[in-house]
């Protein structure tokens, strides 16, 4: 049991630590004003690397996992929405209230990438 919930716990750290980091990049990206095409699928292609490399981290219950990570995501969405914006950045969702917005828009889809990992590696592990 207690191997489980360290690999629990190392699990979540790795998600999270990698979703921030993404987050991260991606304030980096918008503060500097930088285009290039691909931007946007770029932050989204990191979030679902880091909802695999999180899921294969987890012995067993990938998919509810992943689908926590997900609602995670959208959290972390939320935050750096409204951290962007204290620090002077222009945004298109205004005020604290506006991030819980974004947070709840962008939920949906931060469910199916984290979800879909989720399934995905819990198919790759019965196929094996």
């Amino acid at each position: 049991m207690e191997n489980k919930i360290t690999n629990l716990k190392k699990a979540w750290g790795v998600g999270v630590a990698l979703l921030l980091l993404g987050h991260l990049f991606w304030f980096v990206i918008l503060a500097n004003y930088l285009y290039f095409p691909g931007r946007d699928f770029l932050f989204w292609g990191w979030i679902l690397l880091s909802a695999i490399a999180f899921a294969l981290l987890l012995k067993g219950g990938e998919i509810f996992n992943s689908l926590l990570l997900g609602v995670a995501c959208a959290c972390i969405g939320g935050l750096s929405n409204f951290v962007f914006e204290q620090s002077g950045h222009g945004v298109d969702f205004h005020g604290a209230e506006s991030s819980i917005y974004l947070a709840l828009i962008s939920l949906p889809w931060s469910l199916v990438l984290c979800g879909g990992a989720g399934v995905a590696t819990w198919f790759i592990r019965r196929r094996a």
